[in-house]
């Protein structure tokens, strides 16, 4: 599976805190700093995190663990440390800290001067607040997202990311260097891409589709997130998706058909059917559109139980000729791309 990578960066505020239990004395403000684009709710396929979207925050913290920056510890015990809620379930959002966009609370958080923290966290849809039902165990290492609703509108769907308790975030407290964070993607991305053969695209009869369609595709549901690895249990409300309405001329090379771009982002399922309409010329010049059902199924070499799984982009190619549309599936984890050092899907 791929992950987003962003980071974590301590951003330097001159603010007093009163002491507590935790001490503070020149506190520096918890800011996120994954790189700025622009708003997409599709699916993120170039590794950018978007400028729009919140991300939901738990932390932890243990007064008996002192950072050392630059160090990495891949061992620490969770079970033992760092029982102490220190955030929980608290909403960054973008901001201008010294001209620089990064992410932090509304009423600013700080990193404590003794101890260290640990974070996990999710992504929040844009003018949206956090899950209230979502929770985190830092001792499992389970994340549970409840009553998850996907919109069957691809101009409105969310590529759901979540990361667990990392060790590289607990040592970073007053570092001016990134924290690395690894994003896991939740859900499933679909891509149809549509070509013509023969009569389908010979001149003076150009054959084109005229919609495309997911049907009883199930929106909701609850995610069990553990370490990078996502479960989910779906519920029985089902709806169809709209992927493309108008017209699209068929030639011999695939080419993507979507309305919105990357915008058929699912709950991982068993695959649906695919509605297709398309119109073409009779021998008489007479023009007339038609309307089938494809099953989207996925043969033992790219799947060996039939489901689209968390974190995996599935293409598939149909293929117009005179007396029927075939079908070739293809899949790949979610294609890494640098962007920044630092900042990739991997």
């Amino acid at each position: 599976m791929k992950k987003l990578f962003i980071s974590i960066l301590a951003v330097a505020a001159a603010v007093a805190c009163t002491k507590t239990n935790v001490d503070f004395e020149q506190p520096a403000e918890i800011g996120f700093a994954p790189v700025a684009s622009m708003s997409s709710k599709a699916a993120i396929a170039d590794g950018i995190y978007p400028a729009a979207q919140p991300i939901g925050i738990w932390s932890n913290y243990d007064g008996t663990i002192e950072p050392t920056v630059g160090e990495t510890d891949k061992t620490l015990d969770y079970e033992n440390n760092f029982q102490t809620a220190y955030l929980n379930n608290v909403k960054f959002e973008s901001k201008s800290v010294n001209s620089a966009t990064v992410w932090g609370g509304a009423t600013p958080y700080y990193w404590p001067t003794n101890g260290s923290l640990v974070f996990a966290g999710y992504s929040i849809q844009e003018g949206k607040g956090v899950n209230t039902k979502a929770t985190y165990n830092f001792s499992t290492d389970v994340m549970t997202i409840p009553d998850y609703v996907q919109e069957l509108s691809t101009d409105k769907t969310f590529d759901l990311l979540w990361f667990g308790r990392t060790a590289d975030s607990y040592n970073y407290r007053n570092a001016t260097t990134a924290v690395p964070v690894k994003f896991n993607h939740a859900l499933s991305w679909i891509t149809i891409q549509v070509k013509g053969e023969g009569t389908a695209i010979a001149d003076g009869n150009v054959w084109a589709v005229k919609s495309v369609e997911l049907l009883d595709v199930v929106n909701k549901g609850t995610a069990t997130l553990t370490g990078a690895t996502a479960n989910w249990a779906l519920s029985t409300e089902k709806g169809n998706m709209s992927v493309f309405s108008g017209t699209k001329s068929l030639t011999g090379t695939a080419a993507n058909i979507e309305d919105v771009t990357n915008g058929t982002v699912v709950l991982p399922q068993t695959p649906v059917k695919l509605k297709v309409s398309y119109s073409y010329n009779t021998p008489a010049g007479k023009n007339i559109t038609e309307t089938k059902e494809v099953e989207l199924t996925l043969d033992a070499k790219v799947s060996d139980n039939n489901l689209w799984k968390p974190g995996y982009h599935y293409t598939y190619t149909l293929t117009f000729k005179a007396n029927e549309i075939l079908v070739a599936p293809s899949v790949v984890d979610w294609t890494p791309e640098t962007v920044v050092p630092g900042v990739t899907v991997e």
